[in-house]
């Protein structure tokens, strides 16, 4: 007879009620058929109804132990890494399984996952593309792993602050250290769609933007200035790969990078900034430097290398210069651990914090 492993559904929201009261009863009822799972739902201080919710619609789930609500209160801003280590950490089961709160899981997947560890231990389920299944971002994190494997890895990246290659570099971590990747078919990955600032709305960096300002280099290289309100500034040159290969007829048709955006040098400048009253001064460890503002043509102009800056005024422009700001900066930090080969993050410690089980404030639960 075939063993019954434990299996964990973690699922993390803040501020995501409005599809998480979509897909987690719809998850809940599609794996009636599996009676050994449970579903861990971490309240990440959200600021929605969240709470209230789950008190009504799902307490008759908490009851049966199939629910456990988890909140912690000290979160600010929402750190992807943390948040899903926390919520691993909680999870009681064999395997632990990554839900995001938009993701439904598909009839039958805890009795699937069952089935595909009963058939090797040294193997972990991931979502991927293949030639045939076109994968939709939001079922990227969909990670199945045995508990042991997480911890022995030392769970996500928390050195990945942002949004994005967090669950590629666990792949990856997990990979190196033995572990075989298998791909979950896609009748198992359906999210549902939503645009793109829902995936960083409670990120640090777009709370916390005072402005940017953009200077175009060429076709294939522009400047990004990031005007952050604690007074500190970011600023790098995005580099277009494919437009910058475009005048090599081999790297068009075999182009040898990776990815169509990079970062120059792979670093972003960093240091502080102030309002002048007519402009901006920048300040680093290496150069100081100023940006006169031009009423007339709201520009700014550099000097002296005459560089003109121009403040991006589109919302959706600045969703997706923070969604590459992001991106880009977790995708650095996933190839330094694979060129080191760096298995075990967070030096073993993760997830850490304090945290309520189903509504008793009374014990608080340190992680």
């Amino acid at each position: 007879m075939k063993e019954r492993r434990k299996i964990s559904f973690c699922t993390v929201c803040m501020n995501r009620l409005h599809h998480l009261c979509l897909t987690l009863p719809q998850n809940i009822l599609h794996n009636e058929d599996y009676p050994d799972c449970e579903f861990i739902l971490l309240d990440y201080n959200s600021g929605d109804d969240l709470e209230a919710w789950v008190l009504e619609n799902m307490s008759s789930y908490i009851a049966s132990g199939k629910l456990i609500y988890y909140k912690t209160t000290e979160p600010l801003y929402f750190h992807m890494s943390h948040s899903k280590n926390m919520a691993a950490k909680l999870g009681t089961g064999d395997i632990v399984c990554n839900v995001d709160a938009d993701n439904y899981t598909g009839k039958g997947f805890a009795s699937y996952i069952n089935d595909v560890f009963s058939n090797g231990e040294n193997v972990l389920l991931a979502a991927e593309q293949s030639a045939n299944e076109m994968l939709i971002w939001d079922v990227f994190g969909r990670i199945c792993v045995r508990k042991d494997d997480f911890v022995q890895i030392g769970g996500y990246d928390e050195n990945m602050i942002h949004y994005g290659f967090e669950d590629s570099d666990f792949v990856n971590r997990l990979h190196m250290n033995g572990l075989q990747r298998k791909g979950i078919p896609g009748d198992f990955l359906t999210a549902i769609t939503h645009p793109d600032k829902d995936r960083f709305a409670q990120d640090w960096l777009f709370t916390s933007l005072s402005n940017i300002l953009l200077h175009y280099i060429s076709p294939a290289s522009s400047e990004v200035l990031l005007l952050l309100n604690d007074g500190s500034y970011k600023r790098g040159t995005i580099v277009d790969n494919t437009t910058g290969c475009a005048h090599d007829y081999q790297q068009s048709l075999y182009p040898t990078h990776n990815y169509e955006f990079s970062l120059l040098k792979n670093e972003w400048e960093t240091g502080e900034w102030m309002n002048t009253g007519d402009g901006i001064q920048l300040f680093s460890s290496h150069t100081n430097t100023s940006l006169q503002y031009n009423e007339q043509q709201n520009t700014y102009l550099e000097m002296p290398a005459n560089a003109v800056f121009y403040p991006l005024a589109s919302d959706q422009l600045k969703h997706e210069m923070i969604f590459f700001y992001s991106q880009i900066t977790n995708r650095i930090k996933m190839e330094g651990n694979m060129s080191q080969r760096k298995i075990k993050a967070n030096e073993g410690k993760f997830g850490g914090g304090t945290v309520y089980k189903n509504f008793n404030y009374e014990l608080p639960i340190t992680l």
